[in-house]
């Protein structure tokens, strides 16, 4: 599969080996996963109303690690949405923290949930940074890194607490 996808992209071993090339090089479509993965025509209809929902974004490495041949290969099943990923199931909740009762509007990333502080939802530490949060991208980073540590292991929340 490696090799197919190298040909399919007409790049040398040392290219796509770099990260940046394949950060540049990501399958976002239908049409470039095609190329790589024979796909029904039922499957490439699932893709396209997923990924009205959600994005997609497969390195060329990645897909070079999927069976083409299995459709319940387990690197395809996690790297190609589905149809399926877009049914709510009863048990799921809008808002399964409950943080929407402590935000102040509906439109804040705000969760006001303690007496000496609030704490804000930001993707990056220079979001974080930006408005008036911590005073340096040190101090911010250094929040995130807490915060980060207190939500768990393999958790992606992050943010930096304002006071």
């Amino acid at each position: 599969m490696r090799s197919k996808i190298k040909d399919c992209f007409n790049v040398s071993e040392e290219e796509f080996s770099d990260w940046k090339w394949q950060y540049r090089h990501r399958i976002t479509t239908v049409e470039e996963l095609e190329k790589l993965i024979p796909l029904s025509e039922s499957e490439k209809e699932d893709i396209k109303k997923a990924l009205e929902v959600f994005p997609m974004a497969i390195s060329p490495y990645y897909a070079s690690l999927i069976d083409p041949e299995d459709p319940d290969c387990p690197i395809r099943m996690q790297a190609v949405p589905i149809s399926a990923e877009l049914q709510k199931s009863f048990w799921e909740l809008e808002d399964p923290l409950c943080e929407d009762q402590d935000s102040p509007s509906e439109e804040s990333c705000i969760t006001h949930r303690y007496l000496t502080g609030c704490f804000s939802l930001f993707q990056t530490a220079a979001e974080c940074t930006a408005g008036t949060a911590p005073a340096s991208a040190e101090s911010a980073t250094e929040n995130m890194t807490i915060l980060k540590k207190q939500s768990g292991k393999g958790s992606s929340m992050s943010g930096c607490i304002l006071k």
